[in-house]
């Protein structure tokens, strides 16, 4: 738990958008060969959430 809100867990850069950009997000990402993937959501429920660890 403490690991997670030290360090970024390998994590180099994060861009935070809207779901429905996702795809076109990805799709630059990809024309320019950088490696992505969705880590995470953004809820109503207050809170942080890690692997089911509450971090904050």
């Amino acid at each position: 738990e403490e690991m997670y809100k030290t360090f970024n867990m390998g994590v180099g850069f994060c861009v935070i958008a809207p779901k429905d950009q996702a795809s076109q997000i990805k799709s630059i990402f990809k024309k320019h060969k950088i490696a992505s993937q969705e880590i995470g959501k953004i809820t109503s429920k207050k809170g942080v959430t890690v692997n089911s660890i509450k971090i904050a």
